[in-house]
């Protein structure tokens, strides 16, 4: 299928320039972070302004610490330290000497300069660029090799990178021999290191959280100063244990008799016999070995524990990757750990026998997968895996007839043909892929989740808009095309940026910003629910507006007004007598009498201003574009007619209402032609009637029956049947009356009359909401 060219300005994480200084940022994702120590790095480089993560817009960012790093943000950190303590220096001549390199190998814009930088001064080859970026030019997470190589060659313009002693770690074999250097550098000033099982994990993808660290460090060395995050050890028995919530505080006892309290939580990286363990499962009478700063716990290792906590030989977690030779583990603590795959290693993917292709396949697109690894000798003997097998998901990116372009979860972008019968959905609603393509258009972000068949074809499509960050309730008198403000019971308020055009959802229907707008404009007060991304931006609106004073008329008359509430409510309210009227469009007043030759029943929006029990002022929301005519319609067609000297053919899709009753043209017609005579309010736009609002006004005919309170006559062409008035629902009273007499005849003596006397009774009648109420019967 055909792609769009997209250009990516921005990264995966917002990188600031070396002269930035930011001080206390406030992060709105702070406490989602791998593990409690992390804060305090998080915390330093936002403040030196070397990662200060994405604007919220309300005073806060977004730092997003579990999210992977590729290798073009590794190139403009290291960047920024270097500029930081002017190590490096801005050339827009050595930016433009790459400029045609930089091109060729999709450099992301943002990362031209930082990028020309490296390849000046030999911190990446131009052969390293093509890595960087997959077949789709998507830029390329890094892993813990490729981030100790960049950051190494960095450190290496300012330290001496052979001094020393080696570094070994238990995977060696799996360091390539030109990163070594750069790895037992790092490892040696404590920047990267291995972890508790002695292993580097060279393979394996580092996070945000974990590039604070790297950030800080190298920052620390580079200045001449020690590490101000600086750590300590503490060996002993585990004394006291206190729970409050994902938290728990531990009380040691070192064999001195020296105590100590720690804190840590369900995050903190705790390992047990060479295995991950839990945090949360340390009790009193355990043996550990805790490394900490002040009293926050980075790491622990128990080295003796009364909890059976761990199973020997297994591991639990999420794939981070997967290849022929090993496979990378994500632990529910937050740290990462790399088993070599046994060649006979038994691969099961949701019960069935599997292959590393296969769930490597699945990561790419974009799920996340459970797993756990048997371990035999140290090594990955078998791999259980579960989660979505034949799923895609991602983010739109492009849509046509044969199917979709997705930027998966995994920064990979793919593209999957239909199958020939799919089905596709958005927001739960059916829908088609020209749909979803102007949606594409219209809307900042669409999530998709797909399955696929056999042949790796989507069958059914759901997408939907982003609101992986949460919602919030509240009432809004202010709306713009940038921001919505949410007022809260507390009385507090707060402004919400708006993540493109949102999706709107108004009274349970489809609606537009504009139509909010609109009503707040105008002085509504609006119920929203708010739902937002990962950014913190709003993506969608739920709004419901119960304004008993606002709505649409339904009927008017010298005494009242009754409305139709955007809600559903209909709702009647008496008038002053010197009720003002006011239009939207005009500034000069006006009166009842005009207001009621053009209105529109069921259209003309209106505002209420009530005191006391009756309104004192009508504010009319007119549309100007069309001309309003009001009377009794004459010389009716089916193709036009007369109303107020005025001759209007119908449009082709007019809306047409009689006795608030759906009609067509032909029903005018036909019944005029049968003798009913109608009183209309018209719109019309170019000559041609858009809206007619009519009511039955009168009908002439003989009689021809009489019962359950029907009566039926024959008009010109046919016989008609007509409902009487309610007397008992309505302000009308049935009044007959016989040969102009002034008595007043009921329906009965009208009937016996007819039935027994055999008066052969002409009749004309008169209507009053559809249903006669007058009767003038001469014989």
């Amino acid at each position: 299928m055909k792609k769009k060219a997209t250009l990516v300005i921005a990264a995966a994480i917002i990188i600031a320039t070396a002269s930035s200084s930011l001080a206390s940022v406030r992060f709105s994702d702070e406490n989602n972070v791998p593990w409690e120590g992390a804060k305090t790095y998080i915390a330093e480089v936002a403040d030196l302004g070397l990662m200060i993560g994405e604007d919220n817009g309300d005073g806060t960012n977004l730092f997003r610490a579990r999210d992977k790093v590729t290798y073009f943000e590794t190139i403009q950190l290291a960047y920024n330290i270097l500029l930081k303590e002017k190590k490096a220096v801005k050339s827009k001549a050595v930016t433009e000497k790459w400029a045609t390199v930089l091109m060729g190998y999709d450099v992301p814009l943002w990362a031209y300069e930082s990028t020309a930088y490296a390849l000046e001064n030999k911190l990446v080859s131009i052969s390293e660029l093509s890595g960087y970026v997959d077949k789709n030019n998507n830029s390329v997470y890094a892993t813990r090799e490729g981030v100790a190589v960049i950051f190494g060659k960095a450190l290496s313009k300012v330290y001496d990178t052979g001094s020393g002693s080696s570094v070994t770690f238990n995977d060696d074999n799996l360091i390539s021999d030109d990163a070594k250097k750069y790895v037992n550098l790092l490892s040696k000033l404590n920047i990267l290191v291995g972890d508790n099982n002695a292993n580097f994990n060279p393979s394996a993808y580092i996070n945000r959280a974990e590039m604070a660290v790297v950030v800080f460090k190298t920052y620390s060395v580079i200045n001449g100063g020690a590490d101000s995050v600086a750590t300590s050890t503490f060996e002993g028995t585990v004394t006291e244990t206190e729970i409050d919530g994902d938290n728990k505080s531990l009380k040691v006892k070192d064999s001195n008799g020296n105590i100590k309290t720690f804190k840590g939580g369900s995050s903190t990286a705790t390992t047990y016999n060479g295995s991950s363990a839990d945090f949360m499962d340390i009790t009193t009478g355990d043996k550990v070995n805790i490394t900490y700063d002040d009293s926050e716990i980075i790491r622990v290792s128990m080295l003796n524990s009364n909890s059976a906590q761990n199973s020997a030989g297994e591991v639990k977690g999420t794939i981070n990757n997967i290849s022929s030779s090993n496979i990378v583990v994500d632990l529910s603590s937050g740290a990462t750990d790399i088993y070599n795959l046994n060649s006979n290693a038994v691969i099961t993917f949701n019960g069935k026998l599997s292959s590393v292709r296969e769930v490597l396949r699945s990561i790419e697109n974009g799920n996340t997968l459970n797993v756990t690894v048997g371990l035999k000798s140290g090594m990955a003997d078998s791999v259980v895996v579960k989660g979505d097998k034949d799923t895609v998901k991602g983010t739109l990116t492009d849509i046509d007839k044969y199917g979709i372009s997705v930027k998966c979860y995994s920064s990979y972008e793919k593209d999957f043909d239909f199958a020939y019968n799919y089905e596709m959905k958005f927001e739960g609603e059916s829908a088609k892929y020209s749909d979803l393509s102007d949606y594409l258009d219209k809307y900042d972000e669409i999530e998709i989740t797909a399955k696929l068949n056999d042949s790796v074809e989507v069958t059914e499509l759901d997408a939907d808009i982003p609101t992986d960050g949460g919602s919030v309730s509240g009432s809004s008198k202010k709306i713009s095309d940038e921001k919505v403000s949410l007022a809260f019971p507390d009385g507090t308020s707060k402004a919400y940026q708006l993540a493109g055009t949102p999706y709107v959802i108004y009274q349970d229907d489809v609606s537009s910003l504009g139509k909010l707008e609109s009503l707040v404009d105008r002085g509504d007060t609006l119920s929203l629910k708010i739902y937002l991304n990962s950014k913190g931006k709003v993506t969608k609106i739920e709004a419901e507006l119960d304004d008993d004073t606002a709505g649409v008329i339904s009927k008017l008359t010298d005494d009242y007004i009754t409305i139709t509430t955007e809600s559903g409510k209909t709702i009647k309210y008496y008038m002053r007598s010197d009720v003002d009227i006011d239009y939207t469009d005009d500034s000069s007043d006006d009166d009842l009498s005009t207001l009621e030759d053009m209105y529109i029943p069921d259209k003309t929006e209106v505002k209420l201003e009530i005191s006391g029990d009756e309104v004192k002022r009508i504010i009319i929301y007119d549309d100007s574009d069309y001309n309003s005519y009001s009377g009794t319609l004459e010389n009716i067609t089916s193709s036009d007619f007369e109303v107020d000297g005025n001759d209007i053919s119908y449009g082709s899709s007019a809306e047409i209402t009689i006795d608030g009753e759906s009609a067509a043209a032909y029903d005018f017609y036909r019944r005029a032609a049968n003798g009913e005579v109608f009183k209309a309010v018209v719109k019309t736009k170019d000559d041609k009637a858009i809206i007619i609002s009519a009511e039955l006004k009168s009908v002439k005919g003989t009689v021809s029956n009489i019962q359950n309170n029907k009566i039926s006559i024959i008009g010109n062409n046919y016989e008609s049947t007509y409902d009487l008035i309610d007397e008992d629902n309505s302000d009308k009273k049935l009044v007959i009356r016989i040969n102009g007499n002034d008595r007043d005849y009921t329906i009965k003596d009208l009937y016996s009359g007819w039935y027994y006397d055999g008066c052969d009774y002409k009749l004309e009648f008169r209507f009053y909401e559809g249903k006669v109420y007058r009767i003038y019967a001469e014989y």
